[in-house]
């Protein structure tokens, strides 16, 4: 059974920008992941004791006009207490994100993101814990209205083709492309 805290903080620190910063500290028992027996062949497994505990950083700022700024960073140290040698998978212990919208005249909208994280460990299929490298990717889109009730869109999603994974062998998208149209009824 989980027990723990978290802390919250929000406050605006300047006019039209926003603070939170968050932390928490947690005690979990019977923590549950999969462990390979053999490739493609898995079991949950109980690992017993763990402790996690981390903060979050957030600041979103609107202070030029049209144009919305956001920062967001978090911090996680899992620690498996019942069973140091096994690493805990599937979460990253930095994650980063910084994304900004900017408003044009005539109602375009340009934005753009950018993800970071690092520190995340896997278990191959072959029971092999491997430490997965971090990654930065890029997005960026554009919304121009067409009229009062259509959009035309279009973008692109990790702009720099830059191969990674969250698991070892199965690497996410390379850079994809997409357009559509947006009709609000």
């Amino acid at each position: 059974m989980p027990a723990g805290a978290r802390f919250r903080l929000p406050g605006h620190f300047r006019p039209r920008t926003r603070l939170e910063l968050a932390g928490f500290y947690s005690w979990v028992h019977n923590l549950m992941q999969e462990y390979y027996l053999a490739p493609n062949l898995f079991q949950i497994q109980n690992l017993g004791r763990v402790v996690q505990g981390g903060a979050e950083m957030s600041v979103r700022s609107s202070a030029i006009s049209r144009l919305l700024v956001e920062l967001q960073y978090a911090y996680l140290n899992r620690r498996n207490v019942s069973q140091p040698g096994i690493p805990l998978v599937q979460s990253p212990r930095h994650r980063g994100r910084l994304s900004a919208m900017w408003r044009l005249p005539r109602g375009i909208l340009l934005a753009g993101e950018t993800q970071w994280e690092d520190g995340r460990w896997a278990l191959n299929e072959g029971g092999r814990y491997v430490r997965v490298s971090g990654f930065t990717v890029v997005h960026a889109s554009a919304a121009v209205p067409v009229a009062s009730s259509v959009e035309l869109r279009a973008g692109a999603r990790n702009i720099t083709d830059r191969n990674y994974f969250f698991d070892e062998g199965y690497p996410e998208p390379g850079r994809s492309l997409f357009g559509g149209i947006s009709w609000r009824f």
